[in-house]
């Protein structure tokens, strides 16, 4: 039976303002499809197009772990998520497979809409030695879907498809949720009676806005449900990398790049995470300047901070601390 409660963890987790600088990334994001199987209307893939949307190739993913490996100790988490559906790469079992062979990451898991899944594919990510899958519904009727997707679904199938990844999934993790504008009258009820059998954690996230073209209410609220001050230090540089389709090293979860670190192919990630560009970038945001400055434009319009802040990566309580831990 599924707690109700987000895919992270209270228990145990770092707080992050205590432990930064880290001698290297609690976590990276890979990126494996910048191509999604739907256009949710509150996505960036409706509003955002891109000119020629890759998904991420085998030559491109030996490069990646071949840098992640160069680090001195193993990563914490992998996440494949970003631009598209990760499950749309069809690689994606042999490349968690290799994460696994390579031993650079103590947990991984995929952020996916699900509807991809079916038995045999199922089957490949258990195998493939997957932790944790995420599945973001976007409604609770095939109609809802049609509604925010653009697109129909089996709703019926679907479901069926999820029981029979949690009927087999071995030691895999399956989170469910569900955001709290596609659920109509009596649904968050429905929500839990249809998913908590299938799923270790469920739960109802708020949506909230992360993007310029998104409607803006006032609250400073996560996405979590959580009320909290403006955030003024970004920590996610603190604490990730992100890796496109393409390679292309983001500090961050941002969708367009504010600092320009360049491209695994040719750039080591454990020189970047130790190197000058982090450190001054992290420094400008610690400086309280990250929505008054000229040298990073991405960030001044930036609204993922207050949207992802989770309980424990708060790092604005130790600012001028953190700066002299760094100088």
């Amino acid at each position: 039976m599924g707690r109700i409660e987000p895919h992270y963890s209270k228990e145990g987790r770092a707080i992050l303002a205590d432990v930064v600088p880290l001698s290297q990334p609690f976590s990276i994001q890979i990126e494996a499809s910048q191509v999604c199987n739907i256009s949710c209307n509150y996505c960036m893939q409706s509003f955002i197009k891109q000119d020629r949307p890759k998904i991420m190739d085998m030559d491109t993913f030996d490069t990646l772990c071949y840098r992640m490996a160069d680090f001195d100790d193993r990563l914490k988490q992998v996440n494949w998520a970003g631009w598209g559906e990760p499950l749309v790469n069809k690689n994606l079992p042999g490349m968690i497979d290799e994460l696994r062979a390579y031993d650079i990451t103590e947990n991984i898991a995929v952020v996916t809409n699900g509807l991809l899944l079916e038995p045999s594919l199922s089957y490949d990510l258990i195998e493939s030695g997957l932790n944790h899958l995420r599945i973001s519904l976007q409604g609770m009727t095939s109609e809802k879907y049609k509604e925010v997707c653009g697109k129909g679904i089996d709703y019926e199938a679907f479901i069926e498809n999820i029981r029979w990844f949690y009927n087999h999934k071995k030691d895999c993790q399956i989170s469910i949720k569900i955001a709290d504008v596609s659920l109509g009258e009596g649904e968050r009820e429905l929500f839990f009676d249809t998913f908590e059998p299938m799923a270790d954690r469920v739960y109802v996230e708020s949506i909230r806005p992360m993007f310029s073209q998104n409607k803006q209410d006032g609250m400073i609220i996560s996405k979590y449900g959580e009320e909290h001050p403006p955030v003024s230090t970004c920590p996610l540089p603190f604490y990730m990398f992100s890796i496109t389709a393409a390679g292309d090293i983001l500090p961050c979860c941002a969708y367009s790049d504010p600092v320009g670190l360049g491209n695994i192919k040719d750039k080591s990630l454990k020189l970047l995470w130790e190197g000058q560009e982090m450190r001054e970038f992290q420094i400008m945001l610690l400086s309280g300047q990250r929505n008054n400055q000229n040298r990073y434009p991405v960030c001044c319009h930036c609204l993922m901070p207050d949207a992802i802040l989770t309980p424990g990566d708060n790092i604005d309580v130790k600012a001028k601390e953190i700066t002299r831990r760094l100088l």
